[in-house]
């Protein structure tokens, strides 16, 4: 593959680290095309089954050095920090795989720091941080990173050195300063010829294989597996299930509650609900006061046995399988802790209330729940303007699961601007 940048820029050293075997074409492929770029790009401890992968498709990787002296051990995690509570509850932990969990969380953190003590890196894209020492390994070494997940509109992909979502470096700005944000861009434009995607696939036994001869997973691989298998069964139960068709007439005026997984962590960790079910217990009543009825809508891939029957009642409903821009278009606000669902109502024209920390809080029409006496008295405003500042300069455009050129040169771009 051939460089074409008008200006040749400095060769960067860009970590990438241990990531889900789901996004494995993504990775690879930025990967080369960053070679091809003149980049020196270097997998961060990848595990066993990772290693097998890259070494297929001709990818560098590091290893972390052991650490057999525990004096010298960092431990920064104990069970308040987010990336045990976001892998515990992700998993469904006891206490004894929670405990094993933050011991392997800490002793991987002391080993990450101290290789990239020796062999620094300049740049380092991770999925989401949530799951990764090397969040905190950035932080503490300054090391320039972007963290990136699915973006909040079809084909979209966010990617921001603050984090993803309500962490995002944008979203405490009001709606007439973030029309001023831009994100640092690349000085020459990132194109390449000659480039060809690699495809990934990997056999499922294989990958099994590995993990259960893998000492950082296999503790809690049967908890994965659990969780895997659960969010397969709830794709195939949602696409059994019939669709329900809404006598909207026959309800009235009511208000709309999207309803997220049980069990998400954006729940969890930015929000002061535990669950589904105390998110529930303390909107609900409030909302009835209003004197709408109140639609609630399940979550179309929830993995955990939830029963939301006992809030169901004369003036609550519950669906699941139905026509969700209806329920948009017809409620007369929505209600929602942080789901994408309440920056779809923006755009569709609608108040939103949000319960939790939230990418678009200071959206136009968007409203704390502490605010919820001024929803109906406050004018309708033109979202417009906002929701094309995330379409085109906040979010990328391309869909990490259906990789092509154009997504690794956006993503490229922002990464070495």
């Amino acid at each position: 593959m051939k460089q074409d940048n008008a200006n040749e820029q400095l060769a960067l050293r860009i970590g990438i680290p241990n990531f889900a075997s789901t996004f494995l074409t993504f990775f690879i492929n930025l990967a080369k095309y960053l070679d091809g770029l003149g980049h020196n790009v270097v997998f961060l401890n990848p595990d066993p089954f990772l290693r097998s992968r890259l070494d297929k498709h001709g990818c560098s990787y590091e290893l972390y050095p052991s650490i057999n002296n525990v004096a010298h051990l960092e431990e920064p995690f104990d069970k308040s920090a987010d990336i045990i509570r976001y892998l515990s509850r992700l998993y469904r932990l006891n206490d004894v795989q929670e405990i094993k969990l933050i011991a392997a969380k800490n002793k991987l953190y002391s080993r990450a720091i101290e290789h990239l003590r020796l062999s620094p890196i300049d740049k380092m894209i991770v999925w989401n941080g949530l799951g990764n020492v090397e969040k905190t390994v950035c932080q503490a070494l300054n090391i320039d990173a972007f963290y990136c997940e699915n973006g909040y509109f079809e084909n979209t992909f966010q990617m921001n050195k603050c984090g993803v979502n309500s962490e995002g470096s944008f979203v405490d700005l009001p709606a007439n300063q973030l029309y001023d944000f831009v994100y640092p861009q690349a000085d020459a434009k990132v194109t390449t010829t000659e480039f060809t995607l690699t495809e990934t696939p990997f056999n499922k036994f294989h990958y099994y294989l590995k993990r259960l001869f893998d000492e950082d997973y296999r503790n809690y691989l049967f908890s994965m597996i659990r969780y895997n298998l659960a969010v397969k069964k709830a794709k195939r139960s949602f696409s059994e299930q019939q669709f329900e068709n809404i006598e909207f007439d026959k309800i009235g005026k009511f208000i709309f509650i999207p309803l997220q997984v049980n069990s998400d962590t954006q729940t969890i960790l930015y929000s002061d609900f535990k669950d589904t079910y105390d998110f529930l217990s303390t909107v609900v009543p409030k909302l009835k006061k209003l004197g709408y009825h109140i639609m609630l809508k399940q979550h179309p891939f929830e993995t955990e046995p939830v029963d939301y029957s006992s809030f169901v009642g004369e003036h609550v409903s519950l669906f699941s399988k139905c026509d969700l821009n209806a329920l948009i278009d017809r409620a007369e606000f929505v209600v929602t802790i942080n789901s994408s669902v309440g920056l779809q109502a923006i755009e569709r024209g609608k108040k939103v209330v949000v319960c939790g920390a939230a990418l678009y809080k200071n959206a136009p029409n968007c409203y704390p729940f502490s605010a919820l006496d001024k929803v109906e008295k406050e004018p309708l405003q033109d979202a417009e303007k906002y929701i094309t500042k995330l379409k085109r300069d906040i979010f990328i455009e391309g869909n990490w699961r259906k990789v092509d050129e154009s997504l690794l040169a956006s993503v490229s771009q922002r990464l070495l601007g």
